[in-house]
């Protein structure tokens, strides 16, 4: 959870790039983690990767978080 935390302070610093990294870590560390995923996709959204943004969502999605299911179907897309 510290990659995790760092992660959110980069985020919320502006530092996306960093903060995708240590979302990334989060995963890598638990791979059920489901905020990580959504958060990984907030971070790649603000860089302009929207593909693979929809990719976290997605799998977030899938784990159950809400957050990302409303924002897939606001989209209208499925997962």
């Amino acid at each position: 959870e510290a990659y995790y935390s760092r992660g959110n302070a980069y985020y919320e610093a502006g530092n996306f790039v960093n903060a995708g990294r240590d979302f990334s870590q989060t995963i890598a560390l638990n791979r059920n983690f489901k905020d990580a995923y959504y958060k990984r996709g907030l971070a790649k959204t603000a860089l302009g990767l929207n593909e693979e943004a929809i990719k976290d969502f997605r799998f977030a999605a899938k784990l159950g978080h809400q957050e990302s299911q409303n924002l897939l179907r606001k989209k209208k897309l499925d997962w």
